[in-house]
This record gives C-alpha cells, structure tokens and sequence, in this order.
C-alpha cells in the first residue's frame, strides 16, 4: 500500500486494459463505464503485472453511433456542486465518438484555527477536482476495429485534514528530538510543543505547515482487433503521465515539528499483443501474447521534523552533559560536534526509478466433453529495476545516503491450472490451483547507507476448490 515507487501494489489495476502501477496515478474520477471487474487474487497468467493480491479490471463503454447522452448534477452540504455529463455520436457511417466530462467542488469539512484567537485561518478536505475523456471507434473494414481514447484528470484541493489528539507532555514518550526541540527552541520562546495544541474537535486544528493536494494525470491509448478468420489480434498500446505535488502538517500545531511536502512525476508506455482463438472445432479456446512496461519516476521530498534543532545545537557553548567543547564529544552541542548532524531532521529526499517488465503468456481452455473443461495457462515475466537515490540534511549539508544507484532483476513464471465440471445446468463444482509474482523492490525509506537494501520478491500460491450453483 505504499506509494512510493520503490514498491509495488499487490492489487493490480486496469483501465482497457492498460495497467496503471501507482495508486497517485490511478486516482481519477471514471466516466461512461461499461462494466468494472473486481477479480480475486492472484491473476498470475493474463493480469500477470504483480497482482498477487488480484486485480480491478475497468471497462469503459465504447463509442456505437447512436446519438445520445446523460447529464447529472448533484448539490449538497459546504457548497458542494457536482457535474456529469457525456454525449455519443457518429461522424461518419464508420467512425464514431464519444466526450464525458466531470465537475466536482466543495468547501472543506476540516478548519485551521489561529491558535492565539481562534479565528478561522484555513480550510483541509475540500474538493476541486475536473475530468474528461474522449474516445473514437473506427470500423476500419469488417475485420479491423480500432479503439483511441484520451482521458484527463486535474486536482487543485486542499489535503486531507488531520488533527492532533495527544500529546505526552512528560516528555516520556516525546523522543529526544522533541524534548531537545523544547528545551533549546520551543521552552526559550515560550512556545514548546505541548497538548495545548490539542483543539477538543476532530475537525479543526492549530496547523500552520503544508496544505496541498494537486493531481495531474493524462493518457492516450490505442486498441486494435483485426479478426484473421483462425484467430484475433488484438494490440494495446499506451502513454501516461503523472504528476503529483501533495503536503501536510502531521503536528497540528504552528510549529515546525513534523511537516511533510512531496512532489512525484511518472511516465509509462506499455504494449501488449494478443492472439486468441478457438481449436479442436471450438472445444479449445486459447489466447497467447507479449507484454512489454516502461516506466519511470522521480520522488522529491521535504521532510521537517523538530525544524532549527541542529542550529540551536552549534550554537550552545558546551556539550549538553557540561562538557567544554572539545574531544571526546559524548553529547550533542557545541560548534562542529560531529553528533549534531544525527539530530538534523530537515530532509531533502530524492529518488528515482525505472522499471522495464516484459512477459510472454498464454492460456487455453479444452473441453473434453460437454461437461469436463481443463483450463492451464503460463506466464514469464522478467523485471528490471534501476533505483538513484540521494537523501541528504538540509540544515548541516550532511548526507544520509550520497548520490547511489542500485540495481536488481527477476526472472519468475506464474502460472494457472483448473479442472471444472459441469453436472447440471444449474451446478458447476472446480478445483484451481495458481502461483502469483510480485516483483521485489528497493527500500526506498531508509535513514543510512546501512538500511538501503534490496528485497526479493513475493510469491503467492492458491488451491481453490468449490461449487457454483444457481437453484430455486
């Protein structure tokens, strides 16, 4: 579940058939659908892209030439003003089009409050959001249908409101930055970090830092079945871009604690072939295909936790025990105290990734008889990740990982096999068995050079047995 690129979500999603590998990315408002498939997990043969924990497959409607169209309007509580609306037509006798546009606006549920008078000095969780999607279908002849769409989704909101509920002003459990931040910053200024902060009502807060949530993310595709008679060609070949800029005040409170701000940019081509048919005077139906992914990310985040803590230490004359500065350093303080830059928590984190996957596939479906059905399927993916990082402190210019590249590949198969049979027309009992691959990755939050590991990848193997009826 997290979306850093450096790891990959074990749920895959699909639009038409193009995998879109970033929750970030896969954040939009979906028009004209036709039907959404929710397909348990994992789908390791034909929805092979790491969904171990299975796989939400979206399915647009498809432009037919028949004039027509919807519009909807909704309005509610803090100003909300939503719009919907699609339209259908033909452009010629073979090529048709499609438009959708959504609206979606409202005020935030979440207020910050000037901690000194109370009054309102923002808003958290409100919603601007516009999208659109345009799609053509062209009946080439009577054997090619070619498919293009285009889709656009723009956020300019607020971030989702948080609140501080406690706090532990024994500084028992506040960690040493926190206790050192309030005695060398927040105590002398007469404004230590404290339950004070706490507001009583989850909806408000005393927060000062980032507020900021803002989404733009576009694709184009092309689709295009050519029936040979023996067999179908199906291609798939898409183009998306992402990005994202989102931040928050994690401390609810006006200070400096713990505020994060985070940028990301992604790009994606991917192509995928299919050839399907049927076998064996339509006992054997089968499908097999290329994959190929190409994607790539860069992250850039500024994390501030206790802001101005490694100042305040260069600037003490002595060691925090008493000690004059000079060798042995045993505690933090003092100008050029090598311990000083372990407590400079303001980061500058940067990251990249490139991903390349390709897989070949195939799967089959054979009917013995009316009633036995043997289903196998295959897949081998190889996957390639190429991670640069430089995580670095701001205030001390320190690194805490200098400019690294790190590098890894997988070569896995996954695959599928079932047997069901079909005792009546209202009973149908199977068993299934299938192995799932989700590609392995880089820890991408890591605090020293130490903790920048690679990990292996995560299989899943399923046994499934079970009966389908429809009685009564």
């Amino acid at each position: 579940s997290d979306f850093l690129f450096t790891t990959d979500p074990g749920v895959g999603i699909y639009i038409d058939g193009v995998f879109l590998p970033r929750t970030l990315g896969a954040a939009m408002d979906l028009l004209d659908l036709e039907q959404i498939e929710i397909l348990r997990g994992p789908q390791g043969t034909l929805f092979g892209k790491n969904t171990v924990g299975g796989a939400v497959n979206v399915i647009s409607a498809k432009p037919d030439g028949e004039f027509g169209g919807y519009a909807e309007a909704t309005f509610g509580r803090y100003d909300r003003t939503d719009f919907r609306g699609g339209i259908d037509f033909a452009i010629t006798e073979s090529l048709f089009a499609k438009g959708a546009f959504s609206y979606k606006n409202s005020d935030g549920w979440g207020r910050r409050l000037d901690f000194t008078t109370g009054a309102k000095t923002g808003e958290t969780g409100d919603i601007n959001q516009i999208g659109g999607r345009a799609a053509l279908r062209w009946l080439a002849s009577d054997d090619i249908t070619v498919d293009v769409s285009f889709d656009y989704s723009r956020w300019d909101q607020g971030s989702v409101p948080t609140t501080l509920i406690q706090f532990d002003d024994t500084g028992a459990f506040g960690g040493v930055p926190t206790i050192l931040w309030n005695a060398l910053i927040g105590g002398p200024s007469g404004t230590p970090m404290s339950s004070a902060f706490i507001t009583g009502n989850e909806n408000t807060t005393f927060g000062t830092g980032p507020n900021g949530n803002e989404l733009d993310a576009w694709g184009v595709q092309a689709t295009i079945e050519w029936d040979l008679g023996w067999a179908t060609v199906k291609s798939i070949t898409a183009y998306r871009e992402m990005e994202a800029l989102f931040g928050r005040d994690g401390d609810g409170s006006p200070l400096p604690i713990v505020h994060t701000n985070q940028q990301q940019d992604q790009d994606q081509f991917s192509q995928e072939l299919q050839l399907s048919g049927t076998g064996f005077d339509g006992n054997l139906n089968w499908v097999a295909g290329f994959f190929y992914f190409d994607e790539f990310g860069r992250d850039q985040n500024e994390v501030v936790l206790t802001s101005g803590l490694f100042g305040a230490l260069e600037a003490l004359p002595v060691q925090l025990t008493g000690a004059a500065c000079a060798p042995p350093f045993l505690a933090p303080g003092c100008p050029g105290n090598p311990i000083n830059p372990l407590l400079d928590l303001d980061f500058n984190i940067f990251n990249e990734i490139d991903i390349t996957s390709v897989a070949i596939f195939s799967q089959g479906t054979l009917d013995f008889t009316e009633k036995l059905a043997l289903t196998l399927g295959i897949r081998y993916t190889y996957e390639k990740k190429e991670y640069l990082l430089e995580h670095r402190r701001i205030a001390s210019n320190t690194f805490i990982v200098p400019l690294t590249t790190v590098e890894e590949s997988w070569v896995e198969p996954t695959y599928t096999a079932g047997l069901q049979y079909q005792w009546t027309d209202e009973m149908m009992s199977y068993v299934t068995f299938t192995r799932g691959f989700k590609s392995g990755g880089i820890n991408g939050r890591v605090f020293d050079a130490i903790t920048l590991k690679e990990f292996n990848p995560e299989f899943v193997w399923t046994y499934e047995g079970g009966f389908k009826t429809d009685l009564l």
